[in-house]
């Protein structure tokens, strides 16, 4: 599936979206925020936290770029457990 394609369900408001990020991007937002974060259960729940922020945000939002919108998220999230 292509970006635009995710981007325009989640737009849609389609929930088959989330899986379809879940399938493009849970490996590369779990390796970012297993960059940050070295506890598996951590990893596994910010990584969860990023398809809800993601889902929440697009609309009103609308990314260019998927890949660097969730890696901006799931970075942030990471950071903000770790702080926690």
């Amino acid at each position: 599936m292509t970006e635009k394609e995710i981007r325009e369900k989640l737009q849609a408001r389609n929930v088959g979206a989330l899986e379809d990020l879940r399938q493009e991007y849970g490996r590369y937002c779990a390796s970012i925020v297993r960059g940050i974060l070295w506890d598996r259960l951590d990893v596994e729940e910010v990584v969860e936290d990023v398809w809800m922020q993601v889902w929440t945000s697009i609309p009103p939002n609308a990314p260019e770029h998927l890949r660097l919108y969730v890696g901006r998220i799931a970075r942030n999230l990471a950071l903000n457990r770790l702080e926690y």
